[in-house]
Parts: C-alpha cells; sequence; structure tokens
C-alpha cells in the first residue's frame, strides 16, 4: 500500500518549523520508516487472510468483462 498523495501544510504550521540547512534533514529515513511501516502492515493482512478465503479470492476474480 503506497499512498501517492501529498498532504499540505497549514501556514501557521510552518511557522512553527524551526529555519535549517534546507537539506532536507532526516526526511528519507522518516520516509523509508513509513514505507517499511506500510510493508508490515500489508505483511499482516495478508497473514490475517486464511488460505482458503486466498484461494477464493483468486477464484472469483473477474476478468476481463465477464
Amino acid at each position: 500500500m503506497l499512498f501517492r498523495e501529498r498532504q499540505n501544510e497549514s501556514a501557521a504550521g510552518a511557522q512553527d518549523q524551526p529555519s535549517g540547512a534546507g537539506d532536507g534533514g532526516n526526511l528519507a529515513q522518516l520516509r523509508n520508516a513509513g514505507q517499511s511501516l506500510l510493508r508490515a502492515a500489508d505483511d499482516v493482512v495478508r497473514r490475517a487472510l486464511a488460505g482458503d478465503t486466498l484461494e477464493f479470492l483468486r477464484a472469483t476474480q473477474q476478468d476481463g468483462g465477464e
């Protein structure tokens, strides 16, 4: 699961942020941690579904214009 919509920050929230060097700080680390969390959540959902459920979903998947 990947979120592709960017969230806009409010002007008030941006004023509370300290100004920095503009290098993004630990943004890459935070992004990697978020992606790791999303992968872990997908894995939990996949494991929670019983094998029979997964087989049922595969068997009933619509192909084309059926």
